[in-house]
């Protein structure tokens, strides 16, 4: 009877508390369980050891067990909710690393186009009659300085030699061009970061959807599912010339000439116990 009732107890801690990590599962007695929030912001870590302790801060750690963290952060483009419940769960759909492609993607676009664009004869143009306002603008500084003209009169000669070129200036296709320029478009955006002691590997996720089903300051359960990244730390590419060949050994297809240890798909399930909540609103 007691035995029974111990596993019941274990399957009930288990069932309330579970973070498994493409296949890793974290341990239900985790040190770290830490949630904080902002209008805009969520971010929660999970460390299966807290590594802020004194005696793992020590590249020569001996006896140092292997842990697994996970760090999710999202940033809300117009804020959100606070408890999230079940009836006004949350999705996205755009990850950090997506979001910061596209961004360069986009700005690369517009310069290409701006620079399409450009009249280089008229900003030739533009630039000597600004070299030509600099010399005539000497001549009437010194002018001053030697008291030949009077301070008003200083600033009305400058002003009539200055204000065609800005005419000039404000009515140039370049000025246009920089008014046609676009600015990018940010959105709501998630990162998930999953750390391997062990293996010595980190996972960044990709692309797919978060979808956080319930948090508050208690209780955090999400799920993730999308294409993963995985990598190398530096501590394992470096330990032997094979394994910094075997942590490059496929090309990235989603990073630009990005050299990886492995990418596929990937789910990540969170459903934690906050031990730390940090109410930043």
């Amino acid at each position: 009877m007691a035995v029974g009732l111990i596993c019941l107890s274990l399957i009930s801690l288990y069932a309330q508390q579970q973070v498994i990590a493409n296949g890793n599962v974290f341990s239900t007695d985790l040190e770290v369980v830490e949630a904080q929030i902002s209008n805009e912001t969520i971010s929660l870590a999970i460390h299966e050891i807290d590594k802020r302790d004194p005696k793992f801060q020590t590249d020569n750690c001996t006896n140092c067990p292997d842990g697994k963290s996970l760090i999710l952060d999202v940033d809300f483009k117009r804020g959100f909710k606070f408890p999230i419940e079940e009836t006004d769960s949350v999705y996205l759909r755009v990850s950090n690393l997506q979001e910061g492609l596209a961004e360069y993607e986009f700005n690369s676009n517009e310069l290409s186009q701006y620079e399409n664009a450009r009249d280089k004869a008229e900003e030739v143009k533009l630039k000597n009659n600004a070299e030509a306002i600099k010399e005539k603008g000497a001549l009437i500084a010194k002018q001053l300085q030697e008291g030949k003209i009077s301070p008003q009169e200083a600033e009305k000669q400058l002003m009539a030699l200055m204000e065609p070129q800005l005419s000039a200036l404000d009515n140039s296709t370049t000025m246009k061009n920089i008014d046609n320029i676009d600015e990018y478009k940010e959105r709501s955006v998630y990162s998930i970061y999953f750390y391997n002691d062990k293996t010595l590997t980190d996972t960044n996720t990709f692309s797919g959807y978060l979808y956080i089903k319930r948090f508050n300051e208690t209780e955090f359960v999400a799920e993730y599912r999308g294409d993963v990244i995985e990598e190398c730390v530096e501590k394992r590419a470096a330990s032997s010339q094979e394994e910094e060949q075997k942590c490059k050994s496929k090309n990235s297809q989603y990073l630009p000439d990005g050299k990886v240890l492995n990418e596929g798909s990937g789910t990540i399930l969170i459903k934690v116990n906050i031990k730390t909540f940090l109410n930043n609103r």
